[in-house]
């Protein structure tokens, strides 16, 4: 019979250093059940990727499995969504100060191999039944500032689309120095707003309030 967990299938890649000697085992890609079969009704299977690491012999690791929903999960045995990526890493972000951060410590890397200036990597996103080429919904972009690679200079776009095809227009940005722009894409200040702003509560500088005249015609700063 077959059971949740039983082996249906497996193709393993193996070498051998010379004639005589045994074989090693590099990878393997396997299908297991997923449930208790019943031919006709209940076949229910995930498809497993291993390899081996360097300098091991113990047998290859799962690296990746695609399971009975078509759910991906790399580095997770039982993903929760279409694609799920999960590691452990204690590393620790820095709250100030530069980051010392490596590739290997996220868990995906968007990389656009140029130095081109306004070249991008970027997340599309969209919801809706139409599949034009040009139909994005929303996107998050890293945009090239400065054309010497060694420098890394980006910004971190935030656009959306009010009006249809083509229609993607960015709106907010964080320049590789750290300003802040709503409805500017040149943000000049900490904070660089090109419109009018709605404040629901209060305004402080410096530890002191600041509130609107009694007439409104004036700004006036609370400093008791």
């Amino acid at each position: 019979s077959i059971t949740d967990g039983s082996v249906l299938g497996m193709i393993q890649f193996a070498g051998t250093e010379d004639t005589g000697s045994s074989f090693g085992e590099g990878a393997w890609i396997a299908s297991y059940a997923s449930e208790n079969w019943n031919v006709g009704s209940a076949e229910g299977a995930n498809l497993r990727f291993y390899t081996q690491i360097n300098g091991g012999n113990a047998g290859p690791d799962e690296r990746m499995r695609i399971d009975n929903s078509g759910n991906v999960g790399i580095g997770v045995l039982a993903p929760q969504s279409l694609l799920h990526l999960e590691h452990v890493d204690t590393t620790a972000w820095p709250l100030s100060g530069f980051s010392d951060e490596v590739y290997s410590d996220f868990l995906l890397t968007l990389r656009n191999n140029t130095n081109t200036i306004d070249a991008f990597a970027g997340i599309a996103f969209d919801i809706s039944t139409e599949t034009d080429a040009n139909s994005i919904g929303a996107a998050i972009v890293a945009q090239c500032e400065n054309a010497t690679s060694a420098l890394h200079d980006t910004a971190l776009c935030f656009a959306t689309n009010d009006a249809g095809d083509s229609g993607l227009i960015e709106h907010m940005r964080i320049t590789a120095a750290g300003l802040v722009g709503i409805g500017e894409t040149n943000p000049t200040e900490l904070l660089h707003v090109g419109g009018n702003i709605l404040l629901d509560g209060e305004i402080t500088v410096n530890g002191n309030k600041i509130t609107l005249g009694p007439n409104q015609e004036y700004l006036a700063v609370d400093a008791s």
